[in-house]
């Protein structure tokens, strides 16, 4: 296959070239989903039917990849030590706890959270597959598998757990909202460490599907 036919290459060795590949895909998503809001009037499923999409279309570009990620799954899974597990607890243990503390003392909800809390009123079926579906794996692709091939490990760990934390901060209607990046940046190093310390793409997606499980069942406690 010549150069020019070759699929991007979602697995950059540069951490620069990664963060490109993170910002135009997150463009193409917002362009989708102002297309499909358009046309469907409805944000939940715009973001249902756009988020299948660039998975499948993700899928496939790196199809091989994936595959073989999947099928050594079982594998690592008994290879990894239990450091990585535990590591990965306390970081979500860290997150709930300050996010806890933040709610309650600022009186305001992460953001993003209100519109999940609104959504989950009506749609709970479409946006349990949203949340524990789509968007572990949609935003893993996003924001972790492009800094795979990143030879400095903790560069790779430091700067993909940044950029996700940040990015999901783009909606934030107040600066004291701000603080809720505490958080977001430990639940961000928990799917982060559980990736680059296994080497397989879905130990992030399991990771971050458990922690969104949570989140929902803590939503209707």
């Amino acid at each position: 296959m010549s150069e020019k036919y070759k699929p991007i290459n979602f697995g950059s060795t540069n951490v620069f070239k990664a963060l490109f590949t993170t910002i135009i895909l997150f463009i193409i998503r917002i362009v989708l989903l102002s297309m499909f809001q358009s046309v469907t009037k409805d944000t939940m499923l715009s973001n249902v039917i756009v988020y299948t999409i660039l998975i499948i279309a993700l899928f496939y570009v790196q199809r091989k990849e994936l595959i073989k990620e999947f099928k050594s799954l079982g594998t690592t899974l008994k290879k990894t030590s239990v450091k990585i597990p535990l590591t990965i607890i306390l970081f979500l243990i860290i997150e709930y706890v300050v996010n806890g503390i933040l709610m309650k003392y600022l009186n305001a909800l992460p953001a993003g959270q209100d519109l999940v809390q609104e959504a989950l009123k009506g749609k709970s079926i479409i946006v349990i597959i949203y949340l524990v579906i789509l968007t572990p794996i949609l935003e893993t692709l996003f924001f972790f598998y492009p800094y795979k091939s990143i030879k400095n490990k903790v560069v790779a760990f430091l700067f993909s757990t940044t950029v996700f934390a940040l990015f999901h901060m783009i909606t934030v209607n107040s600066a004291i909202e701000l603080l809720f990046l505490i958080p977001y940046l430990f639940m961000s190093a928990a799917f982060s460490y559980g990736f680059f310390k296994t080497g397989n793409i879905y130990v992030s997606i399991i990771v971050h599907a458990i922690n969104n499980i949570i989140a929902i069942v803590l939503l209707f406690i």
